[in-house]
């Protein structure tokens, strides 16, 4: 004999189950978002700091280095400072190709609704 909140008791574990898998599915898509999201942020950010290194060196070569007439000290301080920035460069060049590689990869804000994984 069967107990005769059985039926009842059955549909309501099928409810709970299939809000569970739901649940879950959810719990899923807000991880990617939140992913995709710090992705975002951080490549932004790496972005913005990239363009203000760029301008600070930018605005250095066009205030500093654009005299017409220097004397013999001055034009070799300003050399020595133009190879330390050459070198400076050189070891900036890898944080600007891990943005780029970035770049490939996050994924816009309006965007965001398209991707599937």
């Amino acid at each position: 004999t069967e107990h005769p909140m059985a039926t009842i008791m059955g549909g309501e574990l099928e409810q709970l189950c299939e809000l569970w898998t739901y649940l879950k599915e959810l719990a899923c898509v807000a991880e990617k978002h939140i992913q995709h999201h710090n992705d975002y942020e951080l490549f932004h950010k790496r972005m913005k700091n990239a363009n203000l290194w760029i301008a600070q060196k930018r605005n250095l070569l066009d205030t500093r280095y654009n005299a017409k007439c220097l004397d013999v000290v001055s034009s070799s301080e300003r050399l020595q400072e133009l190879v330390d920035m050459k070198k400076d460069i050189g070891e900036y060049e890898p944080n600007i190709s891990q943005i780029v590689a970035m770049g490939k990869f996050v994924v816009n804000l309006s965007k965001r609704r398209n991707v599937g994984d």
